[in-house]
């Protein structure tokens, strides 16, 4: 009786037993993860690109002048709007200096308002208050208040000259404040002269 010769590495059908070595596999691998981290940075990249970025939030002029009432007011808790009805509420009885502090928190949470920033350059031209904007500052504002479209009452073009006119009348101050900002009366009321927040010339 002859012996069975020795096992060979192939069965009877000729396939290999033993799986083949991974070799190439992880090279795939790490392949495809790049693929996906390049895919995921392009689509950060071109979503990036298409963000809006000429809202009034981000003028530099609006940047700045928000910035210090965002450090004063950091606490409060919000939502903007009712801070803004407080301030409403204020400029109807002629209560510029708790106007001022309302509208100031307002602008700290939603520092892209044109409402608020129209009625705060509306108290600022007209009383002093611990948030009352700079000359610079306040032609800034409507600088970018009209480069935005907020175009605010025709009035505010000439503030120089209605600030002059308040410091003889006081008793005026209030009102015209409250018609300016828009919740005492029609801005077309006031004296304006014809003239436009897009018609502002800018000062040297």
């Amino acid at each position: 009786m002859e012996e069975t010769p020795e096992r060979g590495t192939k069965p009877l059908t000729g396939r290999l037993l033993r799986p083949q070595p991974l070799g190439h596999i992880w090279a795939w691998i790490v392949l495809a993860v790049g693929v996906v981290i390049l895919m995921v940075i392009a689509l950060w990249v071109v979503t990036a690109g298409q963000t809006e970025t000429g809202g009034l939030a981000h003028k530099q002029v609006i940047h700045d002048v928000s910035s210090r009432w965002r450090d004063r007011w950091a606490q409060v808790p919000g939502p903007p709007t009712e801070y803004l009805q407080s301030a409403n509420e204020a400029l109807m009885d002629h209560r510029l200096a708790d106007a001022s502090r309302w509208l100031s928190m307002s602008i700290s949470l939603a520092p892209g308002d044109a409402v608020a920033w129209i009625r705060m350059t509306c108290v600022s031209v007209a009383y002093s208050s611990a948030y009352q904007m700079t000359d610079t500052e306040i032609d800034g504002v409507l600088s970018a208040l009209a480069s935005t479209a907020h175009i605010g009452p025709s009035v505010l073009a000439n503030w120089r000259v209605q600030r002059s006119r308040l410091a003889g009348n006081p008793d005026e101050t209030g009102p015209w404040v409250a018609r300016c900002a828009g919740v005492g009366g029609s801005p077309e009321q006031i004296e304006s002269q014809g003239k436009t927040l897009d018609t502002i010339e800018a000062t040297p």
